[in-house]
Order: C-alpha cells, then structure tokens, then sequence
C-alpha cells in the first residue's frame, strides 16, 4: 500500500522528535560515561521496550506510522550501535565490543517481549 502525504509527514516529524530525543539522550550520557556507547545501548533498550508495547497497544496504521516508524524509528539507532562497536573493536577493546553486542541485542530482545508482555496482559 502506498503511504499517503499525511502519513508521510507524520513519520517526519515523528523521526524529528525521535532522533532529536535520541542526540539529547546520546550528549548526556557520554558526559556520565565517555569509555561506552552507554547512550546509544540506553535509547535502543528503551525503544525496543517501547515498540513491544506499540505493538501490544495498537494495530491503528497512522498511529504505528506515526510512533513506530517515526518516533521510534528515530529514536532507536542500530546504525549507530555498529558503528559505536566497530570503534571499539578498531580501538583494541574487542572485549567491550562484544558486551556491547550482547547487551543491544540481549537486553533489545528482552525489553521487547516486556514490553509487549505489559499491554497484553
């Protein structure tokens, strides 16, 4: 199905929203802890909890345009988790590289299922 120009601008400006939280988010953290993508494992952790719960909430298609695919699309960065490991790994840190992996995608698969689990009842 072909989005329409209203659902087009509302995944916009749901992407603006997103990634401007996901840059705020990203600053804070690597303040708090510069020697781990702390920032980027947060917001990915945070948005897979949140798209489990859109998922279990609604089957709406502009909401889920709106939420899923803009803010939370925005919000979330595995772009940026691959390039935040692969700088660990070319840094020497492999061992961080790997934690790194395991806990985007572990804890990602987690706050997913707890998510869903919490609006589905």
């Amino acid at each position: 199905m072909t989005p329409t120009l209203r659902e087009v601008l509302i995944v916009a400006c749901g992407s603006a929203l997103g990634s401007v939280t996901r840059f705020v988010v990203g600053s804070a953290m690597t303040r708090w802890y510069p020697g781990f993508p702390l920032g980027t494992l947060l917001v990915n952790v945070i948005g897979c909890f949140l798209m489990g719960m859109l998922a279990g909430w609604t089957s709406d298609r502009t909401l889920r345009a709106a939420l899923g695919v803009g803010v939370l699309g925005g919000f979330t960065t595995f772009s940026a988790f691959g390039g935040d490991t692969l700088a660990l790994a070319q840094g020497g840190s492999m061992k961080l590289a790997a934690v790194n992996v395991v806990a985007n995608v572990g804890l990602g698969l987690v706050a997913v299922w707890a998510g869903r689990a919490m609006v589905a009842g």
